[in-house]
């Protein structure tokens, strides 16, 4: 009898469709791959953020290497510290120089930090300074016209200390 039966509605043998386990199985899948996608996009932003923090660290490191020498006075051994403000932000470093073994050179190690503590380390930069004064009071013989031989370079005699 066909009056019995709604509309639409197939024998209890012919019906094709998911079963609950199915349905929770597909869920459990989907929540698994959402969970992937969105680690992967947060290690994204966090390797992001650390790569631009390093970024600008180092030219805050280059920025006062630069700065030191374009003061071109004689650089003094030891350690400074300080801050700068870059990109929206304070930055702090702490400057090293030491002496080299020759006595007109000087080495600087920079290190930017992004706390006032100095915990929290992110960017190192290693440079050397001239002792510019003593470079500047060096006489340089004129450039030979062209043709013409070059002199021999001058020797400075630098007092190191030693008799």
């Amino acid at each position: 009898m066909q009056g019995n039966r709604r509309s639409g509605a197939c024998p209890l043998r012919s019906c094709r469709g998911f079963t609950l386990l199915e349905v929770i199985i597909a869920l459990g899948i989907v929540a698994v791959g959402i969970l992937a996608v969105s680690r992967a996009i947060t290690g994204y932003a966090g390797t992001t953020a650390t790569l631009e923090t390093r970024m600008v660290a180092n030219w805050v490191a280059a920025n006062r290497l630069e700065t030191l020498r374009i003061f071109a006075a004689k650089p003094v051994v030891g350690t400074e510290r300080g801050s700068e403000e870059m990109a929206e932000r304070v930055w702090y470093f702490s400057e090293t120089i030491s002496i080299t073994a020759d006595p007109l050179l000087f080495r600087v190690d920079i290190i930017v930090f992004v706390d006032r503590d100095a915990t929290d380390e992110v960017g190192t930069l290693t440079g050397y300074l001239l002792d510019t004064p003593e470079i500047i009071k060096t006489s340089i013989p004129p450039t030979p016209e062209p043709g013409k031989n070059q002199p021999p370079p001058v020797n400075k005699k630098v007092k190191t200390g030693t008799p």
